[in-house]
């Protein structure tokens, strides 16, 4: 069996510990985690799957195992998801891989290696000793709290119940009444626990190089499998996958044609049901194009002007500053706290435990919402959240949004085919309320808010996208306080303005009493400076005033004032 050995010389240090993410998805007894609609979609292992004996040659993986159904025969391909060579020559991570279950039958297969290469395969019950011997040293016992774990595109939520047994789930299947304490990567959980894997091998007189554990995990998305390889190392995981949920998919001209359409109703629609906001964003859509050919660009004035030195006297005149931005912006103060979220995996665990802890509403308006196999976990998300009487709002740019489902990211998976409609899919078997702005004149809204049950909201530069989570830095900060009630109020006028009433909608909704009329000012508690220092409050929104300009406002601003 060429290349079966060559292939499995690898590890298993690394392995062992990331399985701490599998084994218990299923065992959860809290009935409202249970019952949360679409937890696992398909969900139909309900029995742990063991397995039996399992075998690899240069491309193919198989595995036979014991299921519910009597003796399985699976695999699938390992070649085009572990780069061998890369790891061998030391130009690429040791593990842990996913490797899906991309077939399962009843007959034995047709051709497989002669041979054997697993050697020792371990039970269910050795793989609970160490992973209650991991969790007792690593995972809080704080009462209705967990660790978030990120683990490859997949984030999971470890905690102990009521009970005080360990449990599992993706993070997005959280049970509400839990919230994530710690948020830690997957190599970082791997190194706590090498020292006690060592000890643990050695106590179970686990010679071989070559592990199979059998996790007793069940359940759509589960892990019942892992592989470890001593020698390399490599970490390997098996992965049940469920039948993908049939969903409306884009051919190569829908966007387009959604693209025409939304076009013609901004400008045709809009100039029906909002006269006064389509003419005011074509003023200044004319306005600032003549305004900027006739101008030098503010970058080039800015390249050409001398960096000053560093001020070494007084510092600024804050109240200066501080009137200078209502002439500038000509708003109220606020009040409340800012914590900054920088890059994806830090703001979108804490969105996602914000979310699904949520009791009374989400409200969210982003410029971009896509349909990648991220945006689309967002937004099974929401729609079970709806189903559970929590009253979900989106509001998304109508161009923003259609012209991110064209474009693909390089880091989408090749066979993701995403849905054709965003909006349809939010809305399909669910309460999910949707809206999307015009946009006449080719005009866009940028600001991204999202607000939880009128108490925390988030703001800042990301999108509902697959690349704000996993490629790219960007910031989103987190607001507690009275400004929130500004921040809702905005929302409430955009989304009144994006109605079938338009301007008069918003008309009605700016003149309703406010949620709070006691002027405030916003404080900041900046986290890595311990210092607390005043910012103004500024929100773009997409009424006739200020849906001509195009630029996250609230979170350049809220920035700027921590200078």
């Amino acid at each position: 069996m060429p290349g079966c050995g060559h292939w499995l010389r690898g590890t298993a240090r690394t392995l062992m510990l990331g399985l701490a993410v599998v084994g218990c998805g299923s065992q959860v007894d809290t009935a409202e985690h249970l019952t949360i609609p679409g937890r696992f979609p398909n969900e139909d292992v309900t029995e742990p799957l063991i397995a039996l004996e399992a075998f690899f040659d240069e491309t193919q993986f198989y595995i036979r195992y014991q299921g519910a159904e009597g003796i399985v025969y699976s695999g699938g391909n390992w070649a085009n998801r572990i780069p061998l060579e890369a790891i061998e020559a030391g130009k690429a991570d040791r593990g842990p891989y996913l490797l899906p279950l991309e077939y399962r039958q009843l007959e034995p297969w047709e051709s497989r290696p002669a041979e054997s290469i697993t050697g020792e395969i371990l039970s269910p019950q050795d793989w609970r000793d160490f992973r209650e011997q991991l969790f007792a040293s690593s995972l809080s016992k704080v009462e209705r709290s967990g660790l978030a774990l990120h683990f490859f595109v997949e984030d999971y939520f470890l905690y102990y119940d009521a009970a005080a047994v360990f449990q599992s789930s993706r993070l997005v299947d959280k049970p509400a009444n839990y919230s994530v304490k710690e948020s830690i990567s997957f190599t970082e959980f791997l190194q706590r626990g090498l020292q006690l894997l060592e000890a643990f091998l050695e106590e179970k007189n686990i010679a071989e190089r070559r592990i199979l554990f059998n996790t007793g995990d069940t359940g759509a998305y589960s892990l019942p499998f892992l592989y470890v390889n001593l020698d390399l190392p490599i970490v390997v995981f098996a992965r049940y996958e469920p039948k993908a949920a049939s969903k409306q998919t884009a051919g190569p001209a829908v966007p387009y044609i959604q693209t025409a359409g939304h076009l013609a109703h901004s400008h045709l629609g809009s100039l029906v049901t909002r006269p006064v906001s389509s003419l005011y964003r074509l003023f200044f859509v004319a306005t600032d194009t003549v305004r900027e050919t006739a101008t030098p660009h503010w970058l080039i004035n800015l390249e050409a002007t001398e960096i000053p030195p560093v001020n070494d006297g007084p510092g600024m005149n804050l109240g200066a500053w501080e009137k200078y931005l209502e002439r500038t912006t000509g708003r109220e103060s606020s009040r409340g706290t800012i914590e900054y979220l920088v890059d994806g995996e830090e703001f979108f665990t804490r969105l996602i435990d914000a979310m699904t802890s949520a009791s009374q509403s989400i409200h969210l308006r982003t410029y971009i919402f896509d349909n990648d196999d991220f945006a689309e976990k967002i937004a099974k998300l929401l729609k079970r959240r709806s189903n559970k009487n929590i009253d979900v709002k989106m509001l998304f740019d109508g161009l923003g949004t259609i012209f991110a489902t064209i474009e693909k990211q390089d880091s989408l998976p090749e066979d993701w085919e995403g849905a054709a409609s965003v909006r349809r899919f939010l809305e399909a078997d669910s309460e999910v309320d949707v809206r999307q702005a015009s946009n006449p004149w080719f005009t866009g809204d940028h600001v991204k808010t999202i607000i939880i049950d009128h108490q925390v909201a988030f703001t800042g530069g990301m999108n509902i996208a697959r690349e704000y989570r996993y490629d790219w830095h960007d910031l989103m900060m987190e607001v507690h306080g009275p400004v929130v009630d500004i921040l809702e109020e905005e929302f409430h006028k955009a989304w009144a303005h994006a109605g079938f009433f338009g301007d008069y909608g918003y008309f009605m909704q700016r003149i309703a009493p406010r949620l709070r009329t006691t002027r405030r000012t916003l404080v900041i508690r900046c986290a890595s400076c311990l210092r607390a220092s005043t910012i103004r409050r500024y929100s773009r929104h997409s009424g006739p005033r200020y849906g001509v300009r195009n630029a996250t406002s609230m979170s350049k601003t809220l920035t700027s004032r921590m200078t």
